[in-house]
């Protein structure tokens, strides 16, 4: 019993080195899947770049960093696993047509192999490069739209007559003293959960300004006086919300283009 199972194995051990056994047209056909594989992740690399623009456009300023770390989370997963399947292809592949350039049986082929053996290689390497930061999880699209979002917002509010003024717990982005009537400027994104929420808040300060206009001796409009002389002439405050829209294109090469913040008053 024992020496049938021998044989038996052996036989099975033979049969499977006949099956893997060099095989022109399987190595090809190996190769055409890595082909549509490397295919696919050319086209999803951009894909989910512009994934990312998306969440970042549509979060408030204050969560779009937040924002960027979890589509950027998304998309290395979404990547690396495709990654992974072309790798494997990849390795499946050149290990097939290195056997058919050695097998004598496959001369006819040898040449054939050999040049795809180096295409593979070649587009490996380009795929590689392609979507390197993408599966380390630092697309420069995150890191850009992050910083220059919050330094757009900057910018924009250096030319309040105040800025970042906190009273109460709560905070006003911009004040402008305009005569008699003065403004509570909020600054967000362009999307319809940051405007509601800067449209919340600025009433909120224009509130407790107005609070502060009802009393004797405010120590806040007395600072605001000090900072800029026309706050003083200040009798009542109204909202404004201006907002920006900075969202960048991404190219098909999963490149994108910086473009500058498009500001807009009376969101």
């Amino acid at each position: 019993m024992g020496t049938a199972i021998k044989v038996s194995l052996a036989a099975l051990a033979l049969g499977g080195v006949a099956w893997a056994s060099a095989d022109w047209s399987s190595a090809k056909s190996k190769a055409e899947d890595f082909d549509r594989k490397v295919e696919e992740l050319r086209k999803r690399a951009p894909e989910e770049t512009r994934r990312i623009v998306t969440a970042v456009c549509a979060a408030k300023q204050d969560e779009r960093k937040r924002a960027a770390e979890s589509a950027t989370s998304e998309a290395r997963s979404n990547i690396n696993d495709k990654f992974s399947d072309a790798e494997r292809l990849e390795r499946d592949a050149l290990s097939m047509l290195d056997e058919v350039q050695h097998d004598d049986k496959q001369k006819d082929h040898h040449s054939d192999a050999s040049s795809l053996e180096s295409d593979i290689k070649s587009k490996w390497d380009k795929i590689k490069d392609f979507t390197r930061e993408m599966r380390d999880g630092r697309p420069p699209v995150a890191e850009w739209m992050v910083s220059h979002g919050e330094s757009t917002v900057h910018d924009h509010a250096s030319r309040c007559d105040a800025h970042d003024i906190y009273m109460s717990g709560d905070h006003a982005a911009c004040l402008m003293a305009s005569g008699e009537t003065c403004k509570v400027i909020e600054l967000a994104p362009d999307n319809s959960n940051a405007l509601s929420s800067a449209h919340d808040r600025a009433r909120r300060f224009k509130s407790a300004l107005d609070d502060e206009l009802k009393k004797t001796n405010s120590d806040l409009l007395k600072d605001l006086a000090r900072s800029r002389s026309d706050f003083a002439k200040c009798k009542r405050f109204e909202v404004q919300v201006d907002c920006y829209k900075m969202c960048p294109e991404v190219g098909d090469d999963n490149r994108f283009r910086e473009t500058s913040a498009s500001w807009r008053s009376g969101c």
